[in-house]
């Protein structure tokens, strides 16, 4: 791999970092907060790239001028024999770099041709729920019991209540979260409520869980995303501490289209 063909590699890793980081496409693979550092990793990326070309071929340029001058003092003289082949002139080989270079090409093309979506149901399903941490229970700070309404709750916050809250703050209060769509599987529910929380970016993704009952009809499709409108289930005596996943009540569930970033952070 010549030095050139090594620095347009850089370049195009560049310019798609740069690519991804102008649009929403990145939060598909990392947080919202990352956008900067991928702008700025991804303007370095191009500004390396450049000045690698640069030197490559200036230094080609110098090397093939030394090639000429060198070939004009080994030229023999009027009716002397010519050298061998080889003593002449110098055979530069500009092959340099491992050949496993090539392989930044596959992300570059995965970006452009296979489109990536956001983690989903068969993921949650590998995953499964998280044990509960029941020594963590404290008093949360009550909700506001809206008349008519109901209250704007992300998924993580209404699972740290359903499990940690000993005042049961969500008690009989309607809430309102949006998620994807996971089967039940061998759960008494009609499907799961679903979103991914990340620390950085998707390959930290825990998932967490809610149990939707009381749906009229067919579930929604898997792997759509919904509006819930619900109350929570309180259970009788301590919750299954092998288990993450509180039950709700549904009152309506009406589909949405996938928010711009599918992927929620802790406190958010």
């Amino acid at each position: 791999m010549t030095r050139e063909v090594q620095s347009l590699l850089v370049l195009m890793v560049g310019v798609v970092t740069l690519r991804l980081a102008a649009t929403d496409a990145y939060l598909n693979y990392v947080k919202s907060g990352m956008r900067p550092w991928l702008l700025i990793s991804g303007a370095l990326l191009v500004l390396l790239a450049v000045a690698l070309l640069w030197r490559a071929l200036i230094g080609s340029r110098e090397e093939r001028h030394a090639d000429d001058h060198a070939g004009l003092r080994a030229a023999p003289a009027h009716g002397e024999p010519e050298a061998p082949d080889g003593e002449a002139h110098h055979d530069h080989d500009h092959s340099n770099g491992p050949k496993v270079a090539w392989l930044l090409l596959l992300p570059v093309l995965a970006v452009f041709v296979v489109p990536i979506d956001p983690l989903g149901s068969f993921a949650a399903a590998r995953q499964g729920a998280r044990p509960l941490e029941l020594e963590q229970k404290a008093q949360y700070p009550p909700l506001p019991r809206p008349s008519g309404g109901a209250v704007d709750l992300p998924m993580l916050e209404f699972i740290d209540r359903a499990f940690y809250d000993t005042e049961q703050s969500l008690r009989g209060v309607p809430v309102r979260m949006v998620g994807f769509v996971a089967p039940a599987g061998d759960r008494d529910a009609d499907f799961l409520l679903s979103r991914f929380i990340v620390s950085c970016c998707a390959a930290d993704a825990m998932p967490v869980q809610i149990a939707v009952r009381g749906v009229d009809g067919a579930p929604p499709p898997v792997d759509s995303w919904v509006e819930v409108v619900g109350e929570w289930e309180p259970w009788d005596g301590e919750p299954d501490a092998s288990d993450f996943v509180p039950n709700l009540t549904a009152r309506r569930v009406t589909p949405v289209e996938q928010p711009a970033d599918p992927y929620a952070t802790f406190g958010s």
